[in-house]
């Protein structure tokens, strides 16, 4: 670093208008990479493999955490990648980016209680803080983009089109999230009930959405418990392997603890 960059604060040289290679690096480790492997590798959050019942922290909002992470992540890669090319687009990008920050940020705070306790075991609670670095490189690049068409930080925004962006990043997911989950109480209710040719084509589409549908696959799992004609038993147990390509008693024992 030069002597005349060691003068500028901190906080100024990260929210300039142009990146560092560094920054760049850093935005798309924390910004796109982390979360990723968060949701992947995610043991308590969304999904409870370990206590709670079985269930995650934040499990009901799963999808509509997904989703808008997807959109997020997607906006942000595009800035990074041709931010300097874009017009319009670029005050939609920002209102999606700082829509993100926040949502990561509520995520962070969320499950920061679980996060410090997850410290002093292990260590591993230190990632329940990513969400906040992330929220940091959303905030970032989002100010970078409403900043960016006159290339000055004394350019008012345009407060309208990225108002527009902000509600896209929470309409799209809550409208895509009741079409799934419509769709998904449809086909487990074909699952439980409907005849073999049927129930095997809907446990094949749920295949697809069991990542975002474990607590209705949780019905599937209490009927299954409470099942007393064992090839009925069987054939349910047979399915859900078939969705989730687990045991059903590994999962009734989770929800039993």
């Amino acid at each position: 670093m030069s002597q005349t960059e060691s003068k500028v604060g901190f906080w100024r040289r990260q929210f300039r208008t142009k990146p560092t290679h560094g920054q760049l690096v850093f935005d798309i480790l924390f910004g796109v990479a982390s979360p990723v492997a968060c949701f992947v590798f995610d043991p308590i959050v969304f999904k409870g493999q370990f206590g709670f019942g079985g269930h995650g922290l934040l499990e009901e909002y799963q999808l509509f955490a997904y989703l808008v992470s997807a959109l997020a992540m997607t906006c942000l890669l595009v800035w990074l990648g041709c931010g300097g090319q874009l017009r319009v687009s670029a005050d939609l990008i920002a209102g999606v980016l700082l829509g993100g920050a926040g949502v990561s940020a509520v995520i962070g705070v969320a499950i920061l209680p679980f996060s410090l306790i997850g410290i002093s075991f292990m260590g591993i609670g230190i990632f329940g803080f990513i969400p906040f670095i992330t929220a940091f490189v959303y905030l970032r690049n989002g100010r970078r983009a409403l900043l960016a068409k006159r290339g000055s930080s004394s350019c008012p925004p345009r407060i309208g089109l990225a108002s527009i962006g902000f509600l896209l990043l929470f309409a799209v997911p809550v409208v895509s999230g009741l079409c799934v989950s419509m769709f998904a109480a449809k086909a487990l209710n074909t699952v439980l009930y409907g005849d073999g040719r049927s129930a095997d084509l809907a446990a094949e589409q749920l295949h697809y959405l069991s990542f975002v549908s474990s607590a209705d696959l949780d019905k599937l799992v209490q009927i299954y418990a409470a099942e007393k004609e064992p090839s009925r038993k069987q054939e349910l147990k047979r399915r859900y392997r078939q969705i989730t390509g687990e045991d059903i008693e590994t999962r009734l024992a989770i929800l039993n603890d």
